[in-house]
This record gives C-alpha cells, structure tokens and sequence, in this order.
C-alpha cells in the first residue's frame, strides 16, 4: 500500500509539474497552518500530499517565502521537487525554480527510495522544456557522477523523441527547437563514455534528432554522429 501510494504521489508531481499553464490562484490572507502544509509535502500518504499542494496554491503568491525557505532548508528529494512545483504554478519565472531542479538532477537531495530516483530524473525532464534549463543540463556534461550524466541523457533522449510525436499535445514548445540544436553537439562526450548506458542512450537522442522534421536538429545530429555507428541492446 505505501508504495503505490509513493507511486501515486510521484504521478501528482508529475501532473503539477506537466500541467500546461500555471495555475492562478487569488491571494489570502496569511495563515498559520502554512508551514504545517509544506511539511505535509513530504507525507507518505498521496491524499495528504495532493491536500497540502492544494492548500498551498489556494493561498496564493503570500505562501512563496516559506516555499523559497523550504527550498533552501529541506533537502529531502520530495520536498524540493514538490515545493519547486508548487512555486512554478504560482510563479512560473522565479528563479528557484530551475536551480532546484538542477540540484535534483545531480543528485544533491535526500532520499534513497525508488519514488526519490524518480523526482531526480523526473527533474532533469523538466528543465529540458526551457532553454535556460537546458543549459543547466548542458553544465552537468563533464558531472563526474555518473547517475547525474545518465539523467541529462535521458532527458535529452526524451525530449528529441516527444519532439518526433505524432500528437502535438506531446510535442514540446516550438520555442526550445533552436536551444535543442545547440545543445545535442555538446553531447559528444558522451558517446565515448566508458558507461554503454550513456553511450547508448545518447546515440538514440541523436537518432531521434536525425529523424526530425527540423532541420537545425538534423544538422545538429549529423554533426556530432559522423557516420559514427553504436551496437546497443536496450
């Protein structure tokens, strides 16, 4: 029961983090139980976690302070994840936001479970819709950690693939087509990583890429694969 409630939990994440406009939400007065919310992020019942995300976005802009603290206080991989979402549907543009996120994708948070795994991942997906996260993503290229490198190439993999979807509602914002093709030839190293995974992972991004309606992505691909050819079983 706990961890499909965990499982449940990281699909809300999801859901708030995916969701198409931000949400907007009128501003209240302040009330004590806010930090009793933000507590509750971290619960391990769903019900109460999807509760407490509710709760904080009903009172609007005055609760961005203590989820700004949260954020620089709490380390726990839910937390920061969740308190970053919730802060995007109140404040899409705020700059804790991606930082946040790219101490997920580096692995810089507390929490060993497979739901933990997930939010740092999942992380590292959200910041390959915006070319300032992108950009992040790109800094974490010569990361020794190899979990953190892994992430980046899943989540370039993701992206040129979503970019190929036959549903436009699938498809990422048009917008971060050029950042993409700027981004994929500072992939390269990763193509000669000792890691098969990464090597493999990569070299279906740049596959993705390759078969693209773009261009700008094609050239892109083309650059940095030259001919090159991968034996991967995945």
């Amino acid at each position: 029961m706990i961890a499909s409630g965990r499982a449940a939990c990281v699909a809300f994440a999801v859901l708030v983090w995916t969701s198409v406009s931000p949400l907007v939400r009128a501003q209240g007065q302040s009330t004590p139980i806010a930090q009793e919310l933000i507590n509750q992020l971290v619960d391990p019942d769903e019900q109460k976690v999807r509760a407490a995300a509710d709760g904080l976005m009903r009172q609007g802009s005055q609760v961005i302070p203590a989820l700004v603290e949260a954020l620089d206080t709490r380390q726990e991989c839910q937390m920061q994840f969740l308190a970053s979402a919730v802060l995007r549907t109140l404040d899409p543009n705020h700059s804790r936001i991606e930082a946040a996120l790219a101490k997920l994708a580096r692995g810089v948070c507390t929490g060993t479970a497979r739901q933990d795994v997930v939010f740092k991942q999942d992380a590292a997906y959200a910041l390959s819709q915006t070319a300032s996260g992108m950009a992040l993503l790109i800094e974490m290229v010569p990361h020794t950690d190899l979990l953190t490198r892994r992430r980046v190439a899943f989540a370039f993999e993701d992206l040129t693939e979503k970019m190929n979807s036959a549903f436009e509602e699938m498809r990422p914002p048009a917008a971060i087509v050029g950042p993409t093709a700027e981004a994929l030839p500072k992939l390269a190293p990763f193509l000669i990583d000792p890691d098969e995974v990464l090597r493999c992972v990569t070299f279906e991004a740049l596959q993705h890429a390759s078969a693209s309606k773009h261009e700008s992505l094609v050239a892109a691909a083309a650059a940095v694969l030259g001919g090159k050819k991968l034996s991967c079983i995945r």
